[in-house]
């Protein structure tokens, strides 16, 4: 049998090598597809109550103001993959039940929200009506399950909880009820809220 030169040994040392360093390679890939699979199956329930209200808590929201916070919030909230599970509306402020998705980033979500709703609602303003403006920050407070079906409840119900700041003709149906963007009322506003906000819409405040 001949032996091994060294030219042999120096090609089979490669071809280890290269075999030894593709299997690192495929147990790397493998390690990642395993971890996002199990991400992927994990449960996650993250729900929080949100509160923000307008500039100096003027009652500035009226029922078709209302109309277009009711129809547009959820889906700006589904873009962002949550879910708005309830909201309640008065004329100084709002109240929001939402579950989020583990990559929901909560900065952007009340960015858009906020920005995307004063921007769409003041684009669509009658020359000489009072504009929609949003104090700076906003309230997050997380729901444990436990808590959630009291949470809904009051958020829900904030016109009865503040009858002198409820909305007049605004029913306050169930968010879940909502057709977004489809609303006929004359008066209505369908403007449809952007992705993208102008800089002076935009907001980064988490401050209370």
């Amino acid at each position: 049998m001949r032996s091994l030169g060294a030219h042999d040994a120096r090609g089979q040392g490669r071809g280890s090598a290269g075999v030894a360093k593709a299997t690192r390679s495929a147990l790397r890939r493998l390690e990642r597809a395993c971890s996002a699979c199990a991400l992927c199956s994990m449960h996650h329930r993250l729900v929080v109550h949100l509160v923000w209200t307008t500039r100096d808590r003027l009652p500035s929201i009226n029922r078709v103001r209302a109309q277009y916070l009711w129809e547009h919030l959820p889906i700006i909230v589904r873009q962002e993959r949550g879910r708005l599970l309830e909201l309640g509306i008065v004329t100084t402020h709002l109240h929001m039940l939402v579950r989020l998705h583990p990559t929901t980033q909560l900065p952007r979500l009340l960015q858009r929200m906020k920005g995307g709703s004063a921007y769409g609602i003041n684009g669509a303003a009658a020359i000489g009506q009072t504009h929609l403006r949003w104090a700076k920050g906003y309230s997050v407070t997380s729901v444990s399950p436990r808590a959630m079906p009291s949470v809904s409840t009051y958020v829900h119900h904030q016109h009865l909880r503040h009858p002198e700041e409820a909305i007049a003709g605004w029913s306050n149906d169930p968010v879940a009820s909502a057709t977004p963007a489809a609303s006929s009322a004359t008066g209505s506003i369908t403007l449809s809220v952007p992705s993208r906000l102008p800089p002076r819409c935009r907001s980064g405040s988490h401050s209370g």
